[in-house]
C-alpha cells in the first residue's frame, strides 16, 4: 500500500501527523512518500509496474483529478478498481470514464455523519484490501 501526501498542516486535521490514518497493523505494508502526486506518482507507477485498487483522495480540481485518473489508469489490470473521493465536485470522473469506455463505472453518493466516520470507512478499505500486492492511496 502506497500514499503519496503533501506534509503541510494546512491540509491535516489539527495536530495530527502525515500518517495518522494508517493504523499500526498495517503500518509494515505501507510505504508514505512525500511530495505532490503530479511529479511522484509518474515514478511510483512506473516503479511498481501495476496496482490492482487506486485511491484519489487528494487535489480535487478538475485538472489534477483527471491527470491522476489517467495516470494512473495504463496501470489497473482488467478488473482493478479507480475510486475517487468527491468524484461530484466537478465532471473529471464522468468525463474519464467516458473516455475510457468504463461502461460499469458510477458515482456513489454517501454522506458521512462526521469525519471519523468517514475515517473509518477509509480504514476498512485499506483493511480489506491489504492483502492485495499493491494499491495506491492518494
Amino acid at each position: 500500500m502506497y500514499s503519496i501526501g503533501l506534509n503541510d498542516p494546512q491540509y491535516l486535521p489539527a495536530g495530527k501527523p502525515l500518517d495518522w490514518v494508517v493504523p499500526q497493523e498495517l503500518r509494515s505494508t505501507w510505504k508514505l512518500l512525500i511530495g505532490d502526486s503530479r511529479t511522484v506518482l509518474p515514478g511510483l507507477l512506473d516503479q511498481i509496474g501495476s496496482t490492482d485498487i487506486f485511491i484519489h483522495d487528494s487535489l480535487h480540481t478538475y485538472e489534477h483529478m483527471l491527470l491522476e485518473f489517467r495516470q494512473a489508469y495504463p496501470h489497473l489490470p482488467a478488473g482493478g478498481l479507480l475510486f475517487s473521493d468527491d468524484a461530484k465536485w466537478n465532471s473529471a470522473f464522468p468525463e474519464f470514464a467516458f473516455e475510457v469506455r468504463a461502461l460499469r463505472a458510477r458515482i456513489l453518493r454517501r454522506r458521512f455523519p462526521s469525519e471519523k466516520c468517514r475515517v473509518s470507512f477509509l480504514l476498512a478499505v485499506s483493511a480489506i484490501f491489504s492483502e492485495i500486492k499493491s494499491f495506491s492511496v492518494l
